[in-house]
């Protein structure tokens, strides 16, 4: 990864506080977990579950908790100078810009932008994203290396939850599939990238993208890049794509264009 990296700050029993610098590197601290202290520039901060706190290159942090806290930090190198700066997860919840609910059918998914057009910053743009249960994110599959590199930290599932990480470079080649976890870290830095939560459990996840402008728009689906909407089948879902292939094949559609792998059916438009 070349613009973005992150750490895991977990406090409580005999370990309460922790201090560190961010030389030439803008931090994004997001709390997951309990509630804690921030103090940085002079300044202290009350953080708990989805709050957020922007902090600008070369400040001195330190993170204090009375109880216990959990929170992910994103760090990406920076030229500019930008405020310090403190999101409430209520502010955003109330705010539809920033909290909504994405996806189709089978693809829910609620969506928090704790760190983006709300802020001034350089390169960080940080969020949660909360599956329902047995639903896809990142979806339609969608591929954005020429803009930015991105970070999944999955969080909030106890065992025996747990999920598939999908990622592929183009619409025929077999997807790597992992399973992920409570604790877990993709790095993205290209490839499509989605992924599915188990039935009886839901997939929660610390987004962070790092892009070398934050002036970004990913696209999905249609579009100038032609990225492909991909239906992976697994297990004995490969059964019915291998009954359908012909018939896809056979189908002339302008602008689609069916492909069939021992792994996958895909549909790119």
């Amino acid at each position: 990864m070349r613009e973005i990296s992150y750490g895991r700050i977990r406090l409580g029993g005999d370990q309460r506080h922790v201090s560190f610098a961010n030389e030439g590197q803008e931090t994004g601290l997001v709390c997951l977990q309990g509630n804690c202290d921030v103090l940085a520039g002079g300044e202290c901060f009350a953080l708990r579950r989805d709050d957020a706190l922007y902090v600008p290159k070369g400040l001195p942090i330190k993170v204090q908790t009375a109880s216990e806290v959990d929170l992910v930090e994103c760090f990406a190198s920076v030229e500019g100078d930008y405020p310090l700066q403190f999101v409430s997860g209520e502010a955003v919840r109330r705010n539809e810009k920033l909290h909504f609910v994405a996806g189709t059918a089978g693809a829910h998914r609620e969506i928090n932008i704790l760190l983006g057009s709300n802020i001034q910053a350089g390169k960080l743009v940080v969020g949660v994203t909360r599956s329902l249960p047995g639903n896809w994110t990142s979806w339609p599959p969608h591929e954005h290396a020429a803009m930015l590199e991105e970070n999944y930290v999955f969080v909030d599932m106890p065992a025996p939850s747990f999920g598939l990480q999908l990622v592929y470079t183009d619409g025929i080649s077999a997807a790597e599939v992992e399973v992920v976890r409570d604790g877990d870290a993709v790095f993205l830095p290209e490839g499509y990238h989605p992924n599915v939560a188990i039935s009886w459990c839901n997939t929660e996840f610390c987004v962070d993208h790092g892009c070398a402008s934050r002036g970004y728009r990913p696209q999905m689906g249609r579009g100038a890049s032609r990225s492909p909407i991909c239906l992976i089948f697994l297990d004995r879902m490969q059964v019915l794509a291998l009954l359908w292939a012909p018939y896809l094949l056979s189908l002339k559609i302008p602008g689609i264009q069916f492909s069939v792998c021992d792994k996958y059916c895909g549909i790119s438009l």
